[in-house]
């Protein structure tokens, strides 16, 4: 999207306004789709590839393993490697990444809670 389109668009404005507001796009937080989903199903205990991949169904091989490299570059994740063949990798969070797994949590319970409210809110973007 150019500039003077966002200029012309009072939209396009609003999300250029948020995206320099928003402190995750600047912060160790990745902004994107799967990082708390990934965050969430790692939470608590060790995981490997594919078992994260069956937890996770909508997510492809290559955003789940993008997001899981993003992670580990950024601190939140340990990776730890097998010296077996075929090669066996674990992932875990770190004492940073158990941290904002704590605030998916509590905000999946939430939503857990608030199914309907969500489903109105929904339904109002959609007419």
């Amino acid at each position: 999207m150019s500039k003077d389109y966002e200029n012309k668009d009072p939209i396009g404005r609003r999300r250029t306004a948020l995206r320099s507001a928003v402190p995750s796009q600047t912060g160790v937080a990745d902004h994107r789709r799967w990082t708390p989903i990934v965050l969430f199903c790692i939470r608590g205990r060790t995981r490997r590839f594919n078992e994260l991949q069956r937890s996770i169904p909508d997510i492809s091989k290559k955003m789940l393993t993008q997001t899981l490299r993003k992670l580990e570059k950024r601190g939140l994740l340990n990776r730890l490697i097998h010296p077996v063949v075929p090669p066996h990798v674990d992932y875990s969070l770190t004492p940073a990444g158990n941290k904002f797994a704590e605030a998916v949590a509590l905000l999946c319970e939430w939503a857990v809670q608030n199914k309907a409210l969500l489903k109105q809110v929904a339904a109002r973007g959609t007419h």
